[in-house]
C-alpha cells in the first residue's frame, strides 16, 4: 500500500495549468529532443510493457524542448491485489509538450475482477473512473482483460467515454450533441526471442454548442477529436535488443465564438517510425543507436504546414562502478518544412541539418526479487557553444 500512497501523491502533485500549445516557428531541434534525445532505451520500455499488468511500473521523462517549454511524458500503472480475484488499479497518463497536439493528463482509479480462469488464461473485467472536482468532466472506462498465468502476456481493451454527463452538469448551458468515446487498449505478447507490444486510444469527436450568450459570452461551438497509438516489435537475444516502433497521433479542434471573431481550427497528424538497437559488450560497455522518420502535417487557421525529418543517434555507455554508467551520445536531424500562405505563423520554409552532443549519468538499481530501476540525468548542446543546450531527467522502474 505504500506504493499506492506514492502514486496517489504523484497524481495530486500535477500542476493545474497545462503546457502551452505552441504554433510558433518550429526550431530545427523541435522533434529531435522529444523523439530521439529523450526517448526511453529499449530495455526500459520493454521492462515497463512486460510488467505493467503483472505488478505495474512507471516511466517518467521531463526535458527541455525550448527556452520556455518542457516536454513531459509519464506513465504510471499500479496493480495492487486485494483478494485472490480482486485488484485495485491506478493509472496515470501525462503527455504534454508543444510538440504534442492534443496531449492529456489524467489519473484513473478502478477495480479488476478476475471472472474466469481457463487453461488458455484468465479473463477479467475492469471498471475505471477519471474523477474530477467538476462533475461535467467525469470520464468512465469499463473493459475486459485477458492474461496468461504470469500476467506478462495480456490484452486489455476498454471502452472510454469522456464527459458523459457534461450537458446536465456544466455551468455554461452547453449542449453536447456528440460525446467523445472509443476503445483504449494495451497489448503485450512474448514468443521466444520476439515480443509485440502496443497501446492506444481512438476517440470519436466531441461536439458542443453554447446558445446562452450570457452564460457563455465568448464560446459558441467547441469540437475536438483525439487519437493516438504506439506499437512495437522487439527481438531480444542475450545481450542484444532490436525494436521497430510505429507511433501515430491525430488531432482536430474547432472553436467558434458568439461573434464569429476569433474562430480557430486546427487539424494535425504525425507519423513516427523508429528502429532502435542496443547491445551489451560484457559488463563494462553498452551501445545503442536509432534511426527515425517523422511525417507531420498541421492545418492551423488558413495555414497548411508540412514537416519531414530523418533523425538518428548513437550512444556509448561505460560502467564506472556500483550501477553507475556514463553516457556519451551524438544525434542529428535532416529536416525540411514548408508552409502555405502566412509565413509569419511558422516562419519561412527551411531545410538543413542540425546535431547535438549529449553527456549523461545513469544509475541502475538492482533490487532483490524485482527487475532493475533506472534514473538518468542528461545534458546536451549543439556543437556551436552559442547555440541551444538542453537537459532532461528520466526514471523507469517496475513495481
Amino acid at each position: 500500500m505504500r506504493r499506492l500512497f506514492f502514486v496517489l501523491m504523484l497524481a495530486a502533485a500535477q500542476p493545474s495549468a497545462s503546457q502551452p500549445s505552441a504554433f510558433e516557428a518550429p526550431a530545427d531541434l523541435f522533434y529531435l529532443h522529444p523523439l530521439v534525445n529523450y526517448a526511453n532505451p529499449v530495455r526500459w520500455q520493454s521492462a515497463f510493457e512486460r510488467e505493467r499488468v503483472a505488478a505495474g511500473g512507471m516511466r517518467i521523462t521531463v526535458g527541455s524542448i525550448s527556452t520556455k517549454d518542457f516536454a513531459t511524458t509519464a506513465r504510471v500503472e499500479l496493480v495492487e491485489p486485494a483478494h485472490e480475484r480482486l485488484r485495485f488499479l491506478f493509472r496515470f497518463d501525462w503527455d504534454e509538450s508543444p510538440h504534442v497536439d492534443g496531449g492529456e493528463r489524467q489519473p484513473w482509479f478502478g477495480l479488476e475482477f478476475q471472472a474466469v480462469s481457463t487453461r488458455f488464461g484468465d479473463v477479467g473485467v475492469e471498471m475505471l473512473v477519471h474523477p474530477a472536482s467538476d462533475k461535467a468532466d467525469l470520464d468512465v472506462m469499463p473493459g475486459l482483460l485477458w492474461t496468461n498465468a504470469s500476467r506478462r502476456n495480456y490484452l486489455r481493451l476498454g471502452w472510454r467515454r469522456d464527459d458523459g454527463v457534461y450537458e446536465d452538469k456544466n455551468e455554461l448551458g452547453g449542449r453536447q450533441s456528440a460525446t467523445a468515446a472509443g476503445p483504449q487498449w494495451a497489448v503485450h505478447a512474448e514468443a521466444g526471442r520476439f515480443a509485440f507490444a502496443g497501446e492506444g486510444t481512438w476517440l470519436s469527436s466531441v461536439q458542443r454548442t453554447y446558445p446562452d450568450a450570457e452564460r457563455s459570452p465568448d464560446l459558441w461551438f467547441f469540437g475536438e477529436r483525439r487519437r493516438w497509438s504506439s506499437h512495437a516489435v522487439r527481438y531480444d537475444f542475450r545481450n542484444r535488443r532490436i525494436e521497430l516502433r510505429f507511433e501515430h497521433r491525430d488531432f482536430e479542434r474547432v472553436e467558434r465564438t458568439q461573434t464569429g471573431l476569433g474562430d480557430a481550427r486546427q487539424e494535425s497528424f504525425w507519423r513516427h517510425v523508429r528502429l532502435a538497437w542496443e547491445e551489451d559488450f560484457g559488463a563494462i560497455w553498452r551501445a545503442r543507436a536509432s534511426v527515425h522518420r517523422l511525417h507531420y502535417d498541421n492545418a492551423f487557421l488558413s495555414v497548411e504546414h508540412r514537416r519531414r525529418e530523418n533523425m538518428g543517434s548513437v550512444f556509448v555507455a561505460r560502467h564506472v562502478g556500483q550501477g553507475n554508467w556514463i553516457d556519451l551520445g551524438w544525434m542529428s536531424t535532416d529536416f525540411e518544412w514548408t508552409s502555405d500562405r502566412d509565413g509569419s505563423v511558422y516562419g519561412r520554409d527551411q531545410s538543413g541539418l542540425a546535431s547535438k552532443i549529449a553527456v549523461g549519468w545513469t544509475i541502475e538499481f538492482y533490487r532483490k526479487g524485482q527487475g532493475p530501476a533506472w534514473v538518468r540525468a542528461l545534458i546536451s548542446h549543439e556543437p556551436d557553444p552559442q547555440q541551444f543546450g538542453g537537459a532532461n531527467v528520466q526514471a523507469s522502474m517496475t513495481f
